[in-house]
């Protein structure tokens, strides 16, 4: 028993810094696509498909492990939506890459937003009442996604009301939102490292049991 649960508690903390070091890999491919050029669209691409690993290895764990960053299925299942949607909408992207109506980029963006705001605050409520994160942080996932999504939402509500307001608007805080959007992984993949390293009898022995 003591040697299977020793080997769960490094299969969390292998989890954590896994998990962590790509999404700061994420931050670092956001930089990458910032910077112009024709590595934009490759970098972008990469960002989201580290973006999306990370998501997976903190909602499943790895072999011997927990799902380290939630103590449920749905929230293990929302975090994985939340971070695999974004490759999903690239791809739908290329799909329709060369369509001159506006009307299938119109539906996409409505069915991202709803997928990406529904996905992301089931997420991150549930890991902050799962207890897998530590106390002192488990609602920084939460305050994540609030300083990423309010702004764009507040700037697309803008857009909707004030034509020419939003084109100020998209000029100013467009960077702003940017730097913001690679920040925040970066943040909270420096916090999952350091998850990884405390002390083995401090990792929660024991998943909660779900349905």
């Amino acid at each position: 028993m003591d040697e299977g649960r020793a080997r769960a508690r490094r299969g969390v903390q292998l989890s954590w810094a896994i998990g962590g070091g790509l999404l700061i890999a994420s931050a670092v491919a956001g930089v990458m696509a910032l910077s112009g050029g024709a590595s934009t669209a490759p970098a972008a691409t990469a960002r989201a498909l580290l973006f999306g690993a990370a998501t997976v290895v903190l909602a499943v764990g790895i072999p011997d492990g927990r799902r380290v960053a939630g103590a449920s299925r749905v929230g293990a299942a929302a975090l994985i939506v939340f971070g695999c949607w974004p490759v999903a909408a690239i791809a739908v992207g290329w799909m329709f890459g060369g369509d001159s109506d506006p009307t299938p980029w119109t539906v996409l963006s409505y069915i991202d937003l709803v997928v990406s705001l529904a996905s992301g605050i089931l997420a991150v409520v549930l890991i902050g009442r799962g207890g897998a994160v530590p106390q002192a942080w488990r609602w920084a996932p939460l305050w994540g996604l609030v300083v990423v999504v309010v702004p764009q939402v507040l700037l697309q509500l803008v857009a909707v009301t004030m034509q020419d307001a939003a084109v100020v608007g998209y000029v100013v805080f467009s960077p702003i939102l940017a730097t913001i959007s690679i920040a925040v992984p970066a943040a909270l993949g420096v916090l999952a490292v350091v998850f990884s390293r405390r002390p083995a009898d401090r990792v929660v022995p024991e998943q909660e049991s779900d349905g």
